[in-house]
């Protein structure tokens, strides 16, 4: 009877262990909860890094996708293609989010931020994006001349 007694004290305090565990999980699991509720409402979370938000322009993507994906006659072909597949797809991400991209100065990546803004990706793909704006002017024949001329820019930016 003594062992019984014993048994059920020790199993009522394990009991009650148990129970504060549980109700403290039930809290812990609330509180994930709302965190994760307010870091997919707030903006500034998912959009820390200024490099980030460079890399999110429409210049910068067609930039990337011509300099490393241009290397064959092919591809040449399937370049206008791929272009307006790469604006179609920018336009339905900022359509979705709702957001315009600003850099602010106050980020940690400010300064590499800008430097990729000058660099020859970012630029490839504004001047893109100008010659398309300026197409009944003769924005893609004169594009050729301005790329040309842009390589030679960063040709001398590298010696220096």
């Amino acid at each position: 009877m003594i062992c019984f007694l014993l048994y059920f004290r020790f199993n009522k305090k394990i009991e009650k262990k148990f129970n504060s565990i549980f109700d403290n999980t039930g809290n812990i699991i609330k509180y994930l909860k709302d965190l994760k509720k307010s870091i997919l409402t707030n903006e500034h979370v998912f959009m820390q890094s200024a490099c980030i938000r460079v890399y999110n322009h429409l210049s910068y993507k067609l930039g990337y996708y011509i300099v490393n994906n241009f290397n064959s006659f092919f591809d040449f072909i399937k370049l206008p293609f791929e272009l307006l597949k790469i604006t179609k797809q920018h336009t339905r991400d900022i359509k979705l989010n709702k957001t315009k991209i600003k850099i602010d100065k106050n980020l940690l990546d400010f300064d590499k931020a800008l430097k990729e803004m000058e660099s020859f990706t970012y630029k490839l793909g504004q001047e893109i994006i100008n010659a398309h704006k300026n197409w009944y002017k003769g924005g893609y024949i004169f594009l050729w001349f301005r790329i040309i001329k842009l390589k030679k820019e960063i040709q001398k930016e590298e010696i220096k």
